[in-house]
């Protein structure tokens, strides 16, 4: 008699969790697609940047980049042949609908800014799986002659940016 009571109470466990899963997964994919910020303040141009790195815009990726980082490349088709010939730097690959990107903040000091970002992944999981994990990363900008513009990232970068003698 317990036992019957207990495998529907247990059953009714794993389908309600099974049901949250499937809600949260959908608000998620129905969520608005990000857009374009105003790319007057450092948070401004790093949410730019990556947005037009997920979007496959690396036309619009190039423009945020400084002409000052000692790798900078001598156009926008070379920045986006250094994108598409090493993907894994970007993150531009079959898992790159899956991936959030959130500016959390931005620390200015003088011409200087370190931009704090928030990126998760959304997974499908098990029962007892949250579906997502998330790390965070720093991006570094400085005010140049034209705006603010990206100096190095610790992810969606490639080292040649920084040293173009480490990829020639």
């Amino acid at each position: 008699m317990y036992k019957r009571g207990t495998d529907r109470y247990l059953l009714f466990i794993v389908m309600s969790a099974i049901v949250v899963v499937i809600i949260a997964l959908i608000k998620v994919r129905n969520s608005p697609k990000p857009s374009y910020m105003v790319e007057l303040s450092p948070k401004g141009v790093a949410h730019n940047y990556l947005l037009s790195i997920q979007e496959n815009d690396y036309v619009q990726a190039y423009e945020y980049l400084s002409s000052q980082i000692s790798g900078y490349p001598d156009s926008a088709d070379a920045f986006e042949d250094l994108v598409v010939s090493s993907p894994w730097e970007f993150k531009i690959d079959e898992y790159n609908d899956n991936v959030q990107l959130e500016v959390i903040e931005a620390d200015i000091v003088d011409e200087r800014a370190r931009v704090l970002v928030r990126e998760t992944f959304f997974y499908s999981g098990g029962i007892l799986s949250s579906g997502y994990s998330t790390s965070k990363f720093r991006m570094n900008l400085h005010l140049d002659t034209d705006g603010w513009k990206i100096r190095s990232s610790s992810q969606y970068w490639s080292p040649c940016l920084n040293d173009k003698s480490r990829c020639s």
